[in-house]
């Protein structure tokens, strides 16, 4: 999720801490089993679907929305001592560097900052959710929320068939949302290497005497590679990388 919040600029790992929600995406309409989106690795490619009837990406954003039931049941990211304390809040940071303290224990501190909206209604939400982006159509979220509670109701997700036993409905409010975008906490990317393990430049010229192994520009590219992958691509691209260097002639050749 992303901040929305020019002080404390930057995106965050999210989850919900209970069942009573749905995502929607930037028109009001749910796209996915919320419960089968991917992992933090690899979610974010859900994400990326263009429409082109509004000539967009018309999940970036897509937005969280959930009860009271949900907002008190946990919180939503990641606080210092956590299991998972790392990134721009991790308490062995300088303080100099550290851009927050982490999230709250009842999400009431990133409610109050706004980085969590709120409405008494679904309707009041959606206008809010609308402010930040034109493209939400209030009346369309209104009856995604009303086809989920009936969904919910059911106990059977006709349109995702997400499971039952996930299908809580949400209370009478008030709602909230959170604003979600494709992200990972993944080692995915980096430089582009040739058969050598060489880095290239951006014009695919081999960079002299730099290499890359493992997962910094890995193969894989958008996938991440768990279970001993990352292993392999050190051992594997390391092993190339080292043929070739020794290769090369000396520094200090005269």
């Amino acid at each position: 999720m992303w901040t929305r919040d020019p002080e404390y600029d930057f995106s965050i790992l999210y989850f919900m801490p209970g069942f009573s929600y749905f995502n929607v995406n930037r028109l009001g309409r749910r796209f996915v089993n919320e419960n089968n989106m991917g992992s933090p690795h690899n979610g974010w490619h859900t994400l990326l679907s263009f429409d082109d009837a509004i000539a967009d990406f018309d999940r970036i954003p897509s937005w969280g929305i959930f009860d009271q039931s949900c907002f008190d049941a946990g919180k939503l990211s990641t606080s210092q001592g956590d299991f998972f304390e790392c990134g721009n809040f991790a308490s062995d940071l300088p303080d100099s560097v550290r851009d927050w303290d982490g999230w709250s224990q009842d999400n009431k501190a990133e409610l109050e900052r706004g980085w969590i909206l709120t409405g008494a209604t679904i309707e009041e939400l959606g206008q809010k959710i609308k402010e930040f982006d034109p493209l939400m159509d209030v009346d369309t979220l209104k009856a995604t929320f009303e086809e989920y509670q009936g969904f919910a109701a059911a106990g059977k997700d006709a349109r995702f068939d997400r499971a039952a036993e996930t299908m809580v409905p949400l209370d009478n409010g008030p709602y909230y949302a959170v604003s979600i975008y494709p992200g990972s906490c993944s080692t995915l990317g980096g430089p582009m290497k040739n058969e050598n393990a060489q880095v290239l430049d951006p014009a695919q010229n081999p960079i002299p005497r730099l290499y890359a192994a493992g997962c910094f520009g890995n193969f894989q590219s958008h996938t991440y590679g768990i279970t001993g992958g990352n292993n392999a691509e050190n051992q594997v691209w390391g092993r190339i990388a080292a043929r070739h260097a020794s290769g090369l002639e000396n520094w200090d050749a005269e």
